[in-house]
């Protein structure tokens, strides 16, 4: 397995691929470097790509004032909603030092969706899988603000625990 191979195997919606299927997905991503400081997506803009991070971080945010919501790093993704319809970005992503990007194509996730159903399978059931984390995660950030500061608690805690659910 190519050194690419096994570090999308480490990714976890990927982790479930057999070295057969990963062979067949290594080829559909393009490899991109980001600068420090450069911008990777726009909030608001409408795009078919996902992202994987290989190296470095980058900070998600939000809003005119680029409001912080948090940092990924390796092995860390980002707009996989683009995989399936077209959406706008509901946050901006930007290097904030030098990073390596895996980027995949919609087209090309979907065509290989349909060339191999297992894979997809295991690859949707992953997906769908860190949703519900993150869904569940975000649920218990708001009761714990809820229940510590009542019905008008924080704002900034209430938005970083819905922006979790947006990156």
């Amino acid at each position: 397995m190519t050194s690419l191979g096994q570090f999308l195997k480490s990714v976890r919606i990927f982790e479930n691929l057999t070295e057969e299927e990963l062979s067949h997905l290594v080829p559909l991503f393009e490899v991109r470097n980001a600068r420090n400081k450069e911008r990777v997506i726009t909030e608001g803009e409408f795009s078919d790509l996902f992202y994987i991070i290989r190296s470095g971080h980058l900070n998600v945010t939000k809003g005119l004032k680029d409001f912080f919501i948090t940092i990924l790093g390796p092995k860390d993704y980002f707009g996989e909603a683009s995989l399936f319809h077209d959406v706008r970005r509901t946050a901006s992503v930007t290097a904030n030092e030098d990073a390596q990007l895996l980027i995949l194509p919609r087209e090309q996730f979907q065509q290989f969706l349909l060339t191999y159903p297992m894979a997809a399978n295991r690859i949707l059931f992953q997906m769908l899988k860190e949703v519900f984390l993150r869904l569940e995660e975000t649920s218990n950030e708001l009761l714990l603000e809820h229940g510590a500061h009542g019905v008008h608690g924080s704002h900034s805690a209430t938005h970083a625990a819905i922006h979790k659910l947006l990156r």
